[in-house]
């Protein structure tokens, strides 16, 4: 789950990082069974491929130093919120 779901809706797939262990990326086989698990398998293939290019365009982004898509990500956030907030009023 994300740390800023409301309501257990919003579910992370997939994580870039990078520390002291080195750079890697998590894949989260419980969030992909939960969004896609009645999918066939190749269409969850696909969406597993999708979530594997995005994050791996993050690790791609940070060897540059660019931000292209990490912005991307906080406007589909602040759009995410802004739509809870206006669905509780």
């Amino acid at each position: 789950m994300h740390k800023e779901a409301k309501n257990n809706d919003l579910f992370v797939l997939g994580e870039y990082h990078v520390d002291n262990l080195g750079r890697y990326i998590y894949i989260y086989y419980g969030s992909f069974i939960k969004i896609h698990g009645l999918l066939s398998v190749e269409a969850f293939e696909e969406k597993l491929k999708s979530t594997l290019v995005h994050e791996f365009t993050h690790h791609l982004e940070s060897l540059v130093g660019e931000r292209s898509l990490e912005i991307k990500d906080e406007i589909y956030m602040a759009k995410y919120n802004l739509r809870k907030e206006n669905s509780n009023q």
